[in-house]
């Protein structure tokens, strides 16, 4: 009745509502809070308001919602009065409501309020803190970021850096290059990381060299690999890290070493290989801790020679999983996992191989897990790596899985992997003539960029595929609906794209006809020729790749291949690897 007549006449409701809000109906209180809030004007703002000394914690829970949802800014002092109240839902519905409608004095409240919290609250304040627009807000953090007590001023500077507003950067750096307090400086270092762009990298590679505190290069390093991560130009990225280690201190080495690992270009990794032969065992243990983290294939003899040869316990095992990480990316993966099979020396090490087998997606690698099937120490990770191995194998050759993953069903040591198996068994069925076996070059999008622009955008895959920069490793099959869903290999991302790429080997030249879904966009070409749905096979191997892009919400895509007629085709073989691939890569490397 109170919503109908304030629909018909509010002012003759207003009466009705404010004694509904004042009485001791919960529920009814609770709905005349809500219904009043519809009502426009500043009348009912300043009413709301004033009912908020008089009535129980669930009633001014609700009329601070309300309030939020008007969007009246005005308000915030009173937002800011009631984080002190001794219930903790009011609470909560004041620091929402600040994120949304607070104004710039209202930082140094949310940011007392996120150091001292803990828990929900503390999480609601820093997401407030984020949240917060208006004019000369940003400004207003800078200014909080400057003065009061240090909890308030981390928690200042922390938001700053989650809020990427890049005009913050100048005074981060001047706090990491003077303030005395370790946990201030360091939030201010990881805050220059997440807002900086490529071209701020010189003032974080600058503390490196020569920081407040030598405590700082952890932070320096992490935020210099933020930058990096949201950056795609890695010759430039390689080329300011191997200046910088001309002229710098050995005790800043480490890091500037470490830092290359992640543009792993060639010239980086002829830097990290100098620095292996340095007298200084600080400077030397930074370069082996680097190689370990290495993303191509170049580094894998040098991690095997280290992993194999060295009489440090410390740096053989990180050499050695580096090794075995990077087999990943190697075409001859399956190779590089029994070479070290080799040279490991305990269950640990086994385990880890059979770890990094579960990503392969050869014959080979299955057979290099089936040796410890029977095998009660390594059981569970060998038919977990086997089922995996299958499970991209399968779409190469059905023939091949189908009786071993029956037998994994059999046998499985739990019901997890029974019923892997038993899923892949019916996928098999259900999607003849798709393929699901492809490898992936990765993620390309740039900071504030459209899908679609990066989608038209070309990259090297399309002009090099066999570059040695392109890194192509296998894509996790992961089927919905006749589909891979790529965010199960990339998570949840918007606004980039990536290509793909596998091989399929025709019996005969023949005229083929693909069926190309794709959530958002789509592009295929058959030996290198761009291809609008129809494609002419020739005898022998022929190399499919796929562009596939995203805009926005859920990413995957499909591809079928099939006669001119759409009827299925016999005799086609499918792999990741070209024969011809494995003797590139290593007359890339210089390895024989």
């Amino acid at each position: 009745a109170l919503a109908g007549l304030t629909k018909t006449d509010a002012s003759k409701s207003f009466d009705l509502l404010s004694k509904a809000i004042k009485g001791d109906n919960a529920a009814l209180r609770s709905h005349a809070i809500s219904i009043m809030g519809t009502i426009p004007g500043k009348k009912t703002t300043d009413t709301l308001v004033g009912f908020l000394n008089s009535i129980p914690a669930d009633g001014q829970e609700m009329v601070i919602v309300v309030l939020n949802m008007r969007g009246d800014s005005s308000e915030s002092p009173v937002f800011v009065d009631y984080l002190e109240s001794q219930h903790e839902n009011v609470r909560m519905a004041s620091l929402v409501a600040l994120g949304s409608v607070g104004t710039p004095g209202a930082i140094k409240a949310l940011a007392d309020f996120a150091a001292a919290a803990s828990n929900l609250e503390k999480r609601q304040a820093r997401e407030s803190l984020v949240a917060m627009r208006g004019e000369g807000m940003d400004e207003a953090f800078i200014a909080e970021s400057m003065s009061g007590r240090d909890a308030k001023r981390r928690e200042v500077i922390r938001a700053i850096g989650q809020r990427k507003g890049s005009i913050a950067f100048d005074t981060l750096n001047r706090i990491a290059e003077s303030e005395s307090n370790n946990d201030v400086r360091t939030e201010a270092i990881l805050s220059m990381g997440r807002i900086g762009r490529q071209d701020n990298l010189g003032a974080l590679v600058h503390l490196v060299i020569s920081p407040n505190d030598p405590v700082d290069r952890a932070a320096l390093e992490k935020a210099i690999f933020m930058i990096f991560s949201n950056g795609d130009d890695e010759t430039a990225q390689a080329a300011l890290i191997i200046a910088a280690l001309q002229n710098a201190p050995n005790d800043a080495k480490p890091v500037l070493l470490s830092l290359l690992s992640k543009p792993a270009t060639p010239g980086a990794l002829e830097e990290v290989r100098k620095a292996l032969n340095s007298s200084d065992n600080t400077v030397k243990d930074g370069a082996i801790r680097s190689l370990a983290k290495w993303t191509t294939i170049a580094a894998r003899e040098d991690l095997y020679r280290i992993a194999s040869t060295s009489h440090n316990q410390v740096h053989k095992t990180l050499t050695f999983r580096g090794y075995v990480a990077l087999a990943q990316y190697a075409d001859d993966a399956a190779s590089m996992y029994e070479k070290a099979a080799h040279i490991a020396k305990n269950q640990a090490e086994i385990h880890f191989i059979l770890a990094g087998l579960g990503k392969a997606d050869t014959r080979k690698a299955f057979e290099l897990a089936e040796q410890h099937l029977n095998n009660d120490a390594t059981k569970a990770e060998a038919y977990l790596a086997a089922v995996k191995i299958l499970g991209r194998y399968c779409w190469q050759s059905p023939e091949f899985a189908e009786p071993r993953l029956q037998h994994i069903s059999a046998n499985a040591p739990n019901d997890t992997i029974m019923n892997m198996a038993q899923e892949i068994l019916c996928n098999m069925e259900k999607y003849k003539g798709r393929i699901f076996a492809w490898k992936t070059s990765g993620l390309y999008k740039a900071e504030g960029v459209q899908g679609e622009v990066i989608f038209s955008n070309v990259y090297e895959p399309e002009t090099n595929p066999d570059s040695i920069n392109v890194k192509w490793s296998p894509l996790i099959v992961a089927v919905h609906d006749g589909k891979l869903d790529l965010e199960k290999t990339f998570g949840s991302v918007d606004n980039c794209s990536t290509y793909l790429r596998t091989y399929i080997t025709s019996p005969s030249e023949q005229d083929v006809k693909f069926q190309l879904e794709a959530d958002d966009r789509i592009k295929a070409w058959v030996n290198g020729e761009a291809i609008d749905r129809t494609a002419r096979l020739r005898q022998g191997a022929n190399t499919i790749m796929l562009k596939v892009g995203e805009i926005g919400g859920g990413w995957s895509f499909g591809c079928k291949i099939m006669k001119q007629d759409g009827s299925q085709i016999e005799g086609l073989s499918i792999s990741t690897t070209s024969g011809s691939d494995v003797y590139k890569q290593r007359n890339a490397e210089g390895t024989n």
